[in-house]
């Protein structure tokens, strides 16, 4: 059984979204050391408690983790001509990674994927949040998953 359950949530977060989200979007998984380019999804760890409250180490831990979608506050041009606003860019990177979160079955499509070490029982958006930092727009999207370890084959 492996306990890098945390890693092994993260990672197969990113390996469902890089098989749903478009070539031109980058998938990082916790701030990789690569130069980030744009636009990019970031699947992170938040926190996580143990699902029974007792505090004693059963394995199915509850966890946020957050996906930060990415993209430069620059709007499309041609010919010197706005076509698409900076806001409707960013809404276009968002659209496929809501689209693919946005599943009632999304635990059983997480588990599909196949990372080892991990077996997924629930996932779930709870919730978003819009920030521009240095010129980038930044739409978090927030997972409230229950996860827990298992045999690695």
């Amino acid at each position: 059984m492996s306990w890098m359950l945390r890693e092994n949530v993260v990672d197969a977060i990113a390996a469902y979204l890089r098989t749903l989200l478009p070539g031109d979007m980058r998938v990082y998984v916790a701030r990789d050391i690569d130069p980030l380019q744009y636009p990019n999804a970031q699947v992170i760890y938040r926190s996580g408690e143990n699902v029974d409250g007792s505090g004693l180490i059963n394995g199915r831990r509850r966890m946020q983790i957050g996906i930060n979608v990415e993209s430069e506050a620059v709007p499309a041009m041609e010919n010197g001509q706005t076509q698409v606003t900076s806001r409707r860019v960013h809404a276009i990177c968002c659209e496929p990674v809501f689209s693919a979160l946005a599943r009632n079955d999304l635990h059983d499509a997480l588990n599909d994927i196949g990372q080892q070490g991990v077996l997924f029982s629930m996932a779930n958006i709870e919730g978003d949040a819009f920030a521009i930092i240095d010129r980038v727009f930044v739409t978090s999207f927030i997972l409230d998953v229950i996860a827990q370890p298992c045999a690695i084959e």
